[in-house]
């Protein structure tokens, strides 16, 4: 394993790449795991920055997920919501071929190992608002602004 971090438009963040592939992001640094760099995780960086920077739409990098079969039916359903839109918790079960699964859903997002790559920022509640984030205080609320799904504020 190893570690990268770097500065982004979004603040201090953290990329970790295991046998060639992406497997954590962090919005601040993560220790135990030796600091370095690879081409993967400058690539990741290129990418994260394009996207927080509205350069970039989809990302093309190498990712493992691990976890339960579930989590990973639910993370590649996250996958394939389009940028500029968001589904329900409710909706993201059924696409992810659990439904009525939507709070075990919005415990996966939440334990999301790859935020903004894997865009769980897209998944909000069937009521009002946008829900939680465990990213930074108001980064879902960037994200979706970034994407252009809320408006830009004066």
């Amino acid at each position: 394993m190893l570690a990268h971090t770097f500065d982004s438009p979004a603040g201090r963040m953290t990329a970790v790449e295991s046998g060639g592939l992406l497997i954590h992001i962090a919005f601040d640094g993560i220790g135990g795991i030796p600091q370095g760099t690879s081409d993967l995780l400058e690539e990741t960086e290129r990418q994260i920055c394009e996207y927080l920077s509205r350069g970039r739409r989809d990302f093309d990098l190498p990712i493992g997920f691990k976890g339960t079969p579930f989590a990973v039916d639910v993370m590649e359903a996250m996958r394939r919501i389009p940028y500029g839109t968001v589904v329900t918790y409710s909706e993201l079960a059924e696409m992810s071929g659990h439904p009525g699964a939507q709070r075990a859903v919005g415990n996966a997002c939440a334990r999301n190992p790859l935020p903004i790559v894997v865009p769980c920022h897209r998944v909000v509640p069937s009521g009002k608002g946008i829900g939680n984030y465990s990213g930074p205080p108001g980064m879902k609320r960037i994200l979706l602004r970034i994407e252009g799904y809320l408006p830009e504020v004066p």
